[in-house]
């Protein structure tokens, strides 16, 4: 084995969370990589981002792109949703759609390890979304943000033995990492903070969806985790541009019109009456409660 590796073996089940801080720790590098146990990296990815760093100077992070994979097919390939972000140095600060097209999973980055030890970046003990906190605060905290447009990472989904195929069984850790993070956005301009909001709460619709769909949660419970969530976050970023011109094209997931049933018809209908008769029209999309 390279005399550069090292591997640490946990004597119990410490959990992802754990055991990446432990391998932070450790690590000797000036960059950290979070590489999932069933994903893989294309065979240049760190020799791109070496090159890059050659080119730029140092950052305190490199977001890249992936692949999402299912049974060895590739499914789609992630792009950025907009123009003016790649290719240059920018933080949340100075170009609020860096919040838009940030990679919540610590896979689709690395990060340098001074930056994270010295902002106290480290990740939660739970058992699953143990991410989201952290990669909310390293995205606000960093003043420096290089997106590449190169695909370096293959994202495997639908893998039975994945912790992300047990997540959904737990909506509670979903709802609680929002809110954790949300503390960290409130000095981050209105703009920033809704594009950071659209793509968590569409991921958000999704993992709620799943679980009440798979019998993990029931109705009664479902809409208090969903009423909380409004009246703690988004009852407060509501703003008639912003929230439709993302929602316009969210709304075409069914896990977020699901979610929408809920209990945000009312929100929405309220602040928003554009998206309001967007929603009437798919009315009959909306699953039975």
């Amino acid at each position: 084995m390279d005399a550069r590796i090292k591997v640490l073996r946990n004597e119990k089940n410490l959990k992802v969370g754990k055991t990446r801080n432990k391998g932070l720790e450790i690590a000797t590098g000036d960059y950290i990589h979070f590489l999932d146990s069933d994903d893989y990296l294309d065979i240049t990815a760190y020799q791109t981002i070496v090159n890059t760093i050659s080119e730029i100077g140092q950052v305190d992070i490199i977001h890249f792109l992936h692949n999402i994979i299912e049974a060895s097919q590739l499914v789609c390939k992630a792009t950025y949703k907009a123009d003016n972000i790649s290719n240059k140095i920018i933080n949340i600060y100075n170009t609020p759609d860096a919040a838009l097209n940030w990679n919540i999973a610590p896979w689709g980055k690395i990060i340098k390890k001074d930056f994270l030890i010295n902002n106290q970046i480290f990740f939660k003990d739970y058992p699953y979304t143990e991410d989201v906190e952290p990669s909310v605060k390293a995205l606000v905290t960093a003043s420096s943000i290089y997106f590449i447009d190169d695909i370096l990472y293959s994202y495997r989904i639908n893998i039975p033995t994945s912790l992300m195929s047990k997540r959904t069984k737990y909506p509670d850790y979903d709802i609680k990492c929002w809110y954790l993070s949300y503390e960290f956005c409130k000095n981050i301009s209105k703009k920033a903070r809704q594009n950071l909001y659209a793509e968590q709460l569409r991921m958000l619709a999704d993992s709620l969806y799943t679980s009440y769909s798979k019998k993990y949660i029931d109705y009664k419970n479902l809409k208090k985790l969903v009423c909380e969530l409004d009246n703690r976050v988004l009852k407060y970023d509501f703003t008639e541009y912003n929230w439709y011109t993302y929602y316009k094209e969210i709304i075409k997931y069914p896990e977020f019109i699901f979610l929408i049933k809920v209990h945000l018809r009312s929100q929405i209908k309220k602040y928003i009456p554009k998206l309001h008769k967007l929603i009437i029209k798919n009315k009959n999309r909306l699953p039975n409660s």
